[in-house]
């Protein structure tokens, strides 16, 4: 991902009223009810002029799209119904983006930097099938004895069905505070609306941070997710001595320090010591700068509000407030596996598959290895199986078994019982639970 300069930041309206003027559709609950009024008078004159008077019109005209983890399939079925497909992020630059922008991936993605830059840009962030659902409407109108002048309102208002929308939404992420995997409301992504714009203030507004990598592409790809959501950036390069740098935190990933690796890169090392010496204030005054994790950052953009980072013992890498010295926990938060010879991260709080019987359960803590090379143990905290895609989630009381860490199969959804019913009529739920890895969670019975 290269950086974005984005419109949704430099050209940003200042209320909501007036960003949505901008956009040429809002998602509607019946298409039927909308009217020509309701189209942008500038978006109608460009797609006009693109399509020229003898062609039809396509429903994706006008709109951009990006995503994660697609085929070619998909970006060729994204041109063939109109719209443009950004394989670089960074054309995200490119004027007139904003309220014409969506992003189309599958769950399993939702680790990738483009993912996590969908939910902070608050853009509709739509299942892969949906562009299927779309070309089959298009072409169903196609069949229909209709007038053009009817069928052109109606096929470039199809992208914005809420109906549609209702059924093929994605989550933003996993939540650590609900345990559920929270699908985006209808109500952010009718504005585009970044976490924290409904409340009035973007949720990183006024925060100075500096991202420490050791790869320089997600370094930057980060820097781009933060401001979104509205951080001052401070890069590495400018931290100075002196004592003249401002900076709230230093974000850096848990899987880039021991003990998951033998020593600290040294990217990543400048940057702590230079914290460590005092050279950089927070805005404050405070010489007291903490290290965080970045797991912090995206449950910001999950519960879309700025979390405190002490709230959670796995958000804070060090903190003058608890030590003097780099206190990197020496209990493995997170691991590094396969599926399917695919490279996976699995952290506490995941739900997975695991064993040969495909039992589920959500990950509570890992056992350091016994030996530098060894597998280690994983705690899981069961849930059962139950008809209808539900998993019985029995919480603290729920059985909790050891498994190896070679037992892990991959990462399983649960949502909640609304959320699924949204998604599994009319939407991406296979009718079998065979073929599934999205399940709802289903507290069990109070015993009387």
């Amino acid at each position: 991902i290269q950086k974005v300069n984005s419109p949704f930041r430099d050209n940003a309206p200042s209320s909501i009223d007036s960003r949505l003027s901008q956009v040429p559709y809002q998602l509607c609950e019946n298409l039927e009810d909308m009217s020509q009024s309701d189209v942008s008078s500038s978006f109608s004159r460009r797609a006009s002029n693109k399509r020229g008077n003898g062609s039809k019109a396509r429903p994706l005209d006008g709109l951009s799209f990006f995503g994660s983890g697609l085929d070619k399939k998909h970006s060729d079925l994204i041109q063939e119904l109109g719209g443009k497909y950004l394989n670089d992020v960074s054309s995200l630059a490119d004027k007139g983006i904003f309220g014409k922008l969506f992003f189309v991936s599958h769950v399993m993605q939702r680790r990738k930097m483009k993912y996590i830059l969908a939910s902070a840009l608050g853009v509709p962030m739509l299942h892969y099938s949906w562009l299927t659902a779309i070309k089959e409407k298009f072409l169903a109108c196609d069949d229909e004895e209709t007038d053009a002048a009817a069928r052109g309102d109606f096929v470039k208002q199809l992208p914005y069905d809420s109906k549609l929308f209702k059924a093929m939404r994605l989550p933003v992420g996993l939540s650590i505070k609900s345990g559920l995997y929270q699908l985006q409301k209808a109500r952010h992504a009718k504005r585009w609306c970044r976490p924290g714009y409904e409340n009035g203030e973007l949720v990183f507004k006024g925060l100075r941070l500096t991202v420490a990598l050791e790869n320089e592409k997600s370094e930057s790809a980060w820097e781009d997710i933060l401001k979104a959501i509205g951080a001052t950036i401070v890069t590495r390069g400018s931290l100075k001595e002196g004592k003249k740098c401002i900076v709230d935190a230093i974000l850096t990933d848990r899987n880039s320090l021991p003990p998951h690796t033998t020593a600290i890169p040294s990217p990543i090392a400048k940057c702590l010591n230079f914290v460590k010496r005092g050279n950089a204030k927070n805005s404050d005054g405070v010489t007291k700068i903490p290290v965080i994790d970045l797991s912090w950052a995206l449950q910001c953009i999950v519960e879309r509000e700025r979390l405190s980072w002490d709230v959670d013992e796995r958000y804070i890498l060090y903190s003058e407030a608890s030590s003097n010295d780099m206190m990197f926990e020496r209990k493995i938060r997170m691991k590094v596996g396969n599926e399917n010879d695919v490279p996976v991260r699995f952290e506490v709080g995941d739900i997975v598959e695991f064993g040969r019987t495909k039992s589920i359960g959500r990950i509570l803590n890992f056992d350091a290895p016994k030996r530098s090379c060894g597998p280690c143990g994983i705690h899981i905290q069961l849930l059962n199986r139950n008809k209808n895609f539900e998993l019985i989630d029995g919480g603290e009381s729920a059985t909790r078994v050891k498994i190896d860490e070679h037992e892990l199969r991959g990462h399983v959804v649960m949502l909640s019982s609304r959320d699924f019913k949204d998604i599994k009529q009319d939407g991406y739920i296979p009718s079998s639970e065979k073929d599934t890895h999205i399940f709802l969670q289903r507290k069990p019975p109070t015993v009387k």
